[in-house]
């Protein structure tokens, strides 16, 4: 199942409560929540089922849809992947 982004934007990120009941986080065998590109057995091939944690400007951490390179700290597969454009969906809080 795909999730469209909200009909109208947020200015602030939404939190990591809302972010794992609308997304569902999936869990490595080892019980972290953090893929990285060398784990070569993803539990889910579509790019649109991954998000990626990077550090913001004032330090916090966020979640980004989509796979991205830059100030990557590592990517977290879920559930239900993001649809439309990955720019249009709000951040979360990484807690």
């Amino acid at each position: 199942m795909l999730i469209m982004p909200p009909s109208r934007p947020f200015k602030r990120a939404r939190t990591w409560s809302a972010f794992e009941r609308v997304f569902g986080p999936i869990t490595r065998d080892d019980g972290s929540l953090l893929w990285d590109t060398a784990d070569i057995c993803w539990p889910v091939d579509d790019p649109r089922h991954f998000w990626t944690v990077v550090e913001g400007d004032s330090g916090g951490l966020y979640l980004i849809a989509g796979l991205h390179l830059v100030n990557r700290l590592g990517y977290l597969c879920c559930e239900h992947g993001w649809g439309g454009a990955w720019s249009a969906h709000p951040s979360y809080r990484y807690d």
